[in-house]
């Protein structure tokens, strides 16, 4: 039996080879969708989860009034453990970024990552080569990745060799006692250098504030509650910290698990992920799968008329309902297992782009990953009952009575709803990904283009801050770099405007009382900062060298400081800052507004303070007549400088666009391929509809061309229908995208407003693209020999 079921879908396959085509591409088109997000979600999941303790570890969170970290006391680890019970283990983490580590000639950037001993026994970071229960004993040892170990060393034996790690201002050896496999990818940080917490302890004897907070995560017992711990964490912070400490700062248990899709607080050790996309490609996915199964539904619905002969038949030699039911439907599964060998195929080809637009390291994996297998099988029967269901139950509906009279309807209510009901779906949900990459790519196109308030193009950017005593000697650098004739002006800061984020501090403004402090944004800058971006004074004047009493005691405001202060005239006025060495300052000039973030944000009260001494970048302002030729004078120069660091420049406008819109190009680019699926399937639908309209009307095309009809006037007569529905889509489509793509402009402090072209355009590229895919099949049906059509049948 079995044998012929697949004997009978194979001659149904052959028999309609352009159906089956359209069938089995559009479902393969819609599984391969499914399996990128089925593995992307995998992958997702995956986080630490690899640590042979995963659920038994937990990190402490801080709340306070300025926001969720995950910062808390150095203190709090060992005091937890002596403490607590349930508490097994505890390790403190502080990790840096963009330090020089160097051996020999060889200097590379790392992020190195200090922690206590126990990190080795708490999580699953295996050694390649050490004892681990030794390796970070010494204080002055390191572990490496054995990534970095290959950079270093090649084929060399590590253990016993020197490093050297430059800090802010002095160099450090240290001995490699351990070389550690690469820390897997899916890690909610990564690191390639760790050395024991204590070599920070005796490097910064004399700075103990440098200490004061570190990342802390706790390994419990198997049946310890977190709940129940974290219900005596009040009492801890007031025995150890103070009951004022205790009323500032609340602390929470966070798993290890969640944090990567849960988590996106402050000072995170690496950048996570966010549940929402999640969610969103599994509805994208589902979409696309179900418009793919649209398409078999109409398409094997409307040539049911070709099997009520064969239903008929089978039911007068004693088939029952129950036969031709698990007939039909084991045809829609072969179907839909010949689309699955393609939908892998079309996953590998689709993965690189995936990859690189997500940043993923996704890969099919069918000998490693047996999930997959369960996942894939799965998917495909269900695809194989969703898109064979109706079509199956009408067909075992049959009576063979009807069947042989020729009474049975092949226009039911329900077959209409189910095609031209489904088309309209299909492109309704079309539109709406039309409207919502249109309305992306102007959002995206409007906050690049914004004018910020400051100056960004032909402007490079080269950090220094990693090295105190480099930086210390910025007019040196500014007087030996301006020297070519492609360099306009040059200028050293720490504050950095557009990317400086948000940074508020209690000020008490002239006039208010001690108890009611204002938040200000306070960024420092260096001198010629304003000049340099082209940010106008609006009121006073700028920070001057040649009045030294600006340095520590003068101030400039934006203008939404001023309003927010009510200030009519706040030339002269003084603010309690209480901000690194400034105490109270003067205001002696207000700057007009410019973005000190990204446009999700509203421009934010600002005060500026002047640090000379305080640097972290040098900008260059360059002419963009020759740009290769002055990145090579730079990395000439360079080597003539004082400094460990290498050379690391960035183009001011580039960087500002990756960091603050990254996430949202991300959205732009999933509804860009989301469009693109959608129509594609769509227009596959269509496409075999038309075909079947034409087929089913060829006796009367014929008639039509031999009473005198124009091939143009048959075309429209065939078109008319489709592009109705198409246009019911639009009606429809048209509300649900401004209702979504409303809601996610949200995100946004300064946007775009929807103008009703957008939705007219994505309406006229629907009928247009509709029009041509019904056209083809119109055109070859019009332009038929009459003669040919009217022997039809």
């Amino acid at each position: 039996m079995f044998r012929n079921y697949l004997l009978t879908a194979y001659r149904n396959i052959k028999r309609q080879k352009l159906y089956s085509f359209i069938n089995i591409t559009g479902l393969a088109i819609g599984m391969a969708c499914c399996i990128v997000i089925l593995l992307f979600v995998q992958d997702e999941l995956s986080y630490d989860r690899y640590h042979k303790n995963a659920r038994q570890i937990y990190r402490i969170t801080s709340k306070h009034s300025r926001g969720h970290t995950i910062i808390s006391p150095y203190e709090m680890a060992p005091n937890m453990v002596n403490d607590f019970p349930e508490v097994v283990d505890a390790v403190r983490i502080i990790k840096q970024s963009e330090f020089v580590l160097s051996y020999g000639e060889k200097r590379f950037v790392i992020n190195p990552v200090y922690a206590d001993p126990s990190i080795l026994d708490v999580f699953t970071f295996p050694l390649i080569r050490g004892d681990k229960k030794a390796v970070l004993k010494d204080p002055n040892s390191v572990v490496i990745s054995e990534e970095l170990a290959e950079k270093f060393f090649g084929d060399d034996d590590p253990i016993g060799k020197i490093l050297t790690i430059y800090d802010l201002d002095n160099k450090y050896n240290l001995k490699v006692t351990g070389i550690l496999r690469n820390v897997p990818y899916n890690s909610h940080f990564m690191f390639h250098f760790l050395a024991p917490i204590e070599q920070l302890q005796n490097r910064y004897a004399d700075k103990p504030y440098s200490l004061s907070f570190c990342s802390t995560y706790l390994l419990l017992n198997k049946n310890a509650s977190p709940e129940g711990l974290e219900k005596k964490f009040p009492n801890f912070t007031v025995k150890y910290f103070g009951e004022r400490y205790a009323s500032i700062y609340t602390y929470f248990l966070q798993p290890l698990t969640s944090i990567h899709l849960n988590s996106n607080l402050g000072l995170e050790l690496g950048e996570n992920s966010n549940i929402t996309y999640s969610y969103a490609f599994s509805a994208v996915a589902i979409i696309i799968l179900i418009i793919a199964c649209i398409n078999f539904i109409n398409l094997s619905t409307a040539r049911a008329s070709r099997r009520f002969k064969e239903v008929g038949l089978r039911k007068v030699v004693g088939a029952n309902r129950f036969q031709l039911l698990r007939q039909f439907l084991g045809e829609s599964v072969f179907l839909s297992f010949i689309a699955l060998l393609l939908a892998v195929i079309l996953t590998e080809l689709f993965l690189p782009f995936f990859n690189n637009m997500m940043s993923r390291h996704l890969t099919v994996g069918l000998r490693e990953n047996h999930f997959l297998y369960v996942g894939l099988f799965l998917l495909t029967l269900f695809v194989g009952f969703l898109s064979g269901s109706y079509p199956s139950i009408f067909l075992s509906s049959l009576r063979p009575v009807e069947v042989f009279k020729g009474d049975v309807r092949k226009d039911s209510l329900v077959g209409i709803f189910m095609r031209k009901g489904l088309v309209v779906f299909q492109f309704a949900i079309s539109v709406v990904f039309i409207i919502g990459t249109i309305v992306a790519l102007q959002q995206l196109n409007f906050v690049n283009n914004k004018n910020l308030g400051f100056d960004k193009e032909n402007i490079i950017n080269i950090p220094i801050f990693k090295d105190h005593n480099f930086a210390k000697r910025h007019e040196m650098i500014k007087s030996e770099i301006s020297r070519h004739p492609n360099i306009i002006k040059a200028v050293v800061t720490y504050g950095v405007p557009g990317m400086h984020g948000s940074n508020p501090i209690q000020c008490i403004p002239e006039g208010l009382p001690d108890d009611e402090p204002v938040e200000l944004n306070t960024i420092l800058i260096g001198e010629d900062y304003f000049d340099f971006f082209g940010i106008d004074i609006v009121k006073g004047r700028d920070f001057s060298k040649e009045i030294s009493s600006d340095k520590g005691s003068a101030i400039i405001l934006n203008e939404t400081a001023v309003k927010k202060l009510g200030w009519e005239s706040p030339i002269g006025k003084r603010i309690k800052v209480n901000y690194w060495d400034i105490k109270t300052g003067t205001v002696i000039g207000v700057v007009k507004d410019h973005h000190n973030g990204s446009l999700h944000e509203e421009i934010k009260p600002s005060v500026y303070l002047l640090r000379p001494d305080r640097h972290s970048y040098i900008f260059l302002k360059i002419y963009p007549d020759d740009i290769k030729g002055t990145i090579s004078f730079l990395e000439k120069k360079w080597q003539e400088f004082p400094t460990h660091l290498p050379l690391n420049y960035l183009f001011y406008d580039e960087s500002l666009e990756n960091n603050l819109y990254r996430e949202d190009r991300k959205v732009s680019s999933v509804l860009i391929f989301s469009s693109a699926l959608a129509i594609i399937l769509a227009c596959l639908g269509l496409f075999g509809l038309a075909s079947f309209a034409a087929e089913r009307r060829t006796k009367e095309i014929g008639i039509r061309k031999v009473l005198g009809s124009s091939v143009s006037g048959i075309v429209a007569l065939l078109s008319k229908e489709f592009l109705k529905w198409v246009l019911i889509a639009n009606i429809i489509a048209w509300p649900v995208a401004y209702y979504a793509m409303n809601k996610w402009l949200q995100n946004f402090a300064y946007r775009i407003n929807i103008g009703w072209w957008v939705f007219v355009l994505a309406g006229l590229l629907a009928l247009v693209i509709a029009l041509v895919t019904v056209s083809y099949q119109a055109i070859k049906a019009a332009r038929a020999n009459p003669v040919d059509a009217l022997r039809y049948e």
